[in-house]
């Protein structure tokens, strides 16, 4: 249910905001996440750019008292210089919570210190020029590592691959939260992405573990949903109620079904709070304080929103993915890859994406991620490429965009792929240093495996967090 994955959203908010703490804090001349009153609103700086600290670059600005659609903060953009004409005629946050701000990003600098250490797939050093570059050994790497490395070498935006490495307690924290997340991975095989709307408040917003639905004056719902592929259509049936969504989808990406239609779902009745009578104030991190400022016990994080039953009639949908608003998933994970400094990289395609690893017995694989499939030769030659998905008839064909030998690989009706037959070389690489910009060079690292039919493996070398 969507009501579960919105209160878990805000319950991490807090941690997700510590990461950007630490990214940020030692290029910050404008306090990060303590919250300020500007006319009446509160608001508080998330993050800025760290690798320009002029007065003409930019800050992304939280407004809480204001949600989008969603459940989550809406946000805006101000240059340095506006913030710092502006922060000064607002309400100040007290020595006490700026004190609070700094012990708590002090806190997480040092874990994130310490998770980098772990994570780092190489000693931080160079070759000096005019030496033998000096190859990493993925033997003597921990698991989590080498999945790093592969990461890494495959040519994965890195924001991607040290996120998935350094955001294991995001995944742990997640799962006490929602502890049905923890045993609902998604099954290997073709899966949506994107956000769909349409006349009538209709909206389909695909996450990983379903997708959210809402429409008329209903909250969004989260719902589980299932493809096929028929020889005259493509079919998507979501699992609500009173009966099924049955759904085409179509070859110039959108999504059309009869109507009207019965919905049961949700709206929003009102918020209940947790916190103690006495707690009368709180800072950015839900800690409670009594009228003298004073701590209490509790947090007001552990309050919930209210959801009561509702019934709307919803017309026939006729929904697109253009000009649609951004998806509650990508606006997070964008949002924690913009925290590790890197590059959020080209919007996921929306329509038929891939989810999971496929394997064979020769030691070729593909695993896919949104933005991208990883062809790989063994457990460490492997490179990422671009692809898509096109419905056939009753069959789906991955289309992966190598330039010196495209794949086009068939999703056959038991699960498998099938991408020929033949030989394959991977243009894997390996990491031999980094330059003066800290970004890692790479050698060839090329291997050769043969085509064969790939089935779904577990545990995947890299979990499909981004």
């Amino acid at each position: 249910m969507y009501p579960r994955y919105l209160s878990a959203v805000k319950r991490l908010a807090p941690w997700v905001l510590a990461l950007f703490f630490v990214v940020a804090a030692h290029a910050q001349d404008i306090p990060i996440g303590v919250t300020y009153v500007c006319s009446g609103e509160h608001v508080y700086v998330e993050n800025c750019n760290i690798r320009d600290t002029s007065d003409t670059s930019t800050c992304m600005v939280a407004h809480p008292d204001h949600l989008t659609p969603t459940g989550l903060n809406s946000y805006t953009y101000l240059t340095r210089a506006a913030l710092k004409k502006l922060l000064p005629t607002c309400q100040q946050p007290s020595a006490q919570q700026l004190a609070r701000a700094q012990a708590f990003q002090k806190k997480q600098q040092e874990n994130y210190d310490a998770a980098v250490a772990k994570a780092n797939p190489q000693p931080r050093t160079q070759p000096n020029p005019g030496q033998q570059p000096i190859s990493v050994n993925t033997q003597t790497m921990t698991p989590e590592q080498r999945q790093l490395n592969r990461c890494i070498t495959s040519g994965r935006l890195p924001s991607s691959c040290t996120g998935n490495s350094l955001l294991g307690a995001f995944s742990s924290m997640l799962s006490s939260v929602l502890p049905a997340a923890a045993s609902k991975e998604a099954a290997a095989g073709p899966n949506m992405a994107g956000v769909f709307e349409g006349p009538g408040h209709w909206r389909l917003d695909f996450i990983t573990d379903g997708v959210l639905v809402n429409c008329s004056f209903l909250s969004p719902n989260q719902q589980s949903y299932s493809i096929k592929f028929e020889p005259d259509r493509t079919v998507l049936v979501i699992d609500t109620a009173p009966k099924p969504l049955v759904l085409t989808f179509k070859a110039d990406g959108t999504i059309t079904g009869t109507g009207p239609v019965t919905i049961d779902g949700l709206v929003d009745s009102g918020y209940k709070s947790d916190a103690p009578s006495n707690a009368t104030q709180k800072d950015q991190f839900g800690n409670l304080y009594d009228s003298s400022g004073n701590r209490v016990s509790g947090n007001a994080n552990t309050g919930h929103t209210v959801f009561a039953s509702r019934r709307a009639t919803c017309p026939a949908l006729e929904l697109s993915s253009k000009g649609a608003s951004v998806g509650a998933e990508t606006m997070a994970t964008d949002l924690l890859k913009t925290a590790f400094g890197g590059d959020k990289g080209p919007p996921t395609p929306p329509g038929i994406r891939m989810h999971g690893i496929f394997a064979a017995s020769t030691g070729f694989s593909i695993q896919f991620f949104p933005e991208s499939a990883v062809l790989g030769c063994g457990p460490d030659a492997a490179r990422a490429y671009p692809y898509s998905v096109h419905a056939e008839g009753p069959r789906a064909v991955i289309k992966i965009d190598a330039p010196d030998r495209p794949l086009s690989v068939t999703f056959r009706p038991d699960g498998s792929l099938d991408p020929g037959s033949g030989s394959y070389q991977v243009h894997g690489r390996r990491i031999v240093g980094q330059d003066d910009n800290d970004d890692f060079t790479f050698a060839p690292y090329e291997q050769t495996c043969n085509l064969a039919t790939l089935t779904p493996a577990n545990p995947s070398p890299l979990p499909a967090v981004f």
